[in-house]
């Protein structure tokens, strides 16, 4: 060897794409009839990933009188934004169709703005990080958004895999398990009725904000203290691909993105499992 020469040690760069996404779940992406430039946008960045495994589900963009609903929640009376109200109820309809369809143990879902651009700065595989999962998951939020300087309030020392807290907002992409999807179910939706309201069982102890019936607080729910919730952002959003909500400023989203894609570039791009998953 060449006298001043260093061997760099392995970095997510000497994995191929196809490497880290062996074994990924089918995909269920949510898009809505009025932004078809969304879901080919989606569509196509899968095609560039080589991943086939993709449901679609397109919905109308939903208004008030379009499905049949009973509201409770307060927030509504109060102008609660239609953006939520079309979100809350898409993704009830396809987990709806996903359990009643399927024997599987859980589901990727996700939204057409979703980014798979973070998989180049991982230097572990899909199935690596699925196996760390801890035993008896509920839900794994797999993207973030927080309101500008709080980002990684909640992650000190180091950015890792932890329990999710009230305010990590975000339903645009997500592992859910088939038991959890049973009890969203049999709460918020039986295939004709929508219950527009926050029913965990701590309810009571989280202030309004966090008891809003936004989609990511009720997909989120708590049904128990052994409700087992955790988030990590392995993913990013799209932003080039435009909204569909109008409820986030677009600053909001664009601090979201830009703080995580950052971290992934300079910082996660060398941090091993061991690591995001020693924290719990």
């Amino acid at each position: 060897m060449a006298r001043g020469f260093t061997v760099k040690a392995r970095t997510n760069r000497s994995l191929s794409t196809e490497q880290k996404l062996n074994n990924f779940p089918s995909i269920h992406f949510i898009g809505i009839d009025n932004r078809l430039d969304r879901v080919s946008g989606f569509i196509s960045m899968l095609k560039d990933f080589k991943i086939s495994k993709v449901i679609p589900h397109i919905f109308k963009k939903y208004r008030h009188g379009d499905c049949d609903v009973r509201f409770f929640s307060p927030h509504y009376d109060r102008g609660y934004p239609q953006g939520h109200f079309g979100a809350f109820t898409s993704h009830l309809k396809v987990l709806y169709e996903w359990y009643n369809s399927t024997c599987e143990s859980y589901i990727f879902v996700c939204e057409d703005d979703l980014s798979f651009e973070t998989i180049e700065y991982w230097n572990f595989t899909w199935e690596e990080f699925f196996e760390r999962l801890p035993e008896k998951w509920d839900i794994i939020q797999l993207c973030l958004l927080r309101y500008s300087g709080t980002m990684f309030n909640f992650f000190q020392p180091d950015i890792h895999f932890r329990n999710r807290c009230w305010c990590d907002w975000s339903a645009a992409a997500y592992l859910i398990s088939r038991k959890h999807v049973k009890n969203l179910l049999d709460t918020y939706y039986n295939g004709k009725t929508f219950i527009y309201e926050y029913r965990g069982y701590d309810k009571d102890m989280r202030h309004d904000e966090f008891a809003a019936p936004s989609v990511e607080t009720i997909i989120c729910t708590n049904f128990s203290s052994e409700t087992k919730i955790y988030t990590f952002p392995l993913f990013v959003e799209d932003l080039e691909r435009g909204y569909n909500s109008t409820h986030w400023e677009i600053d909001f989203r664009d601090y979201s993105r830009n703080e995580i894609l950052n971290w992934w570039q300079n910082t996660g791009k060398t941090m091993k499992l061991e690591k995001i998953f020693g924290y719990l």
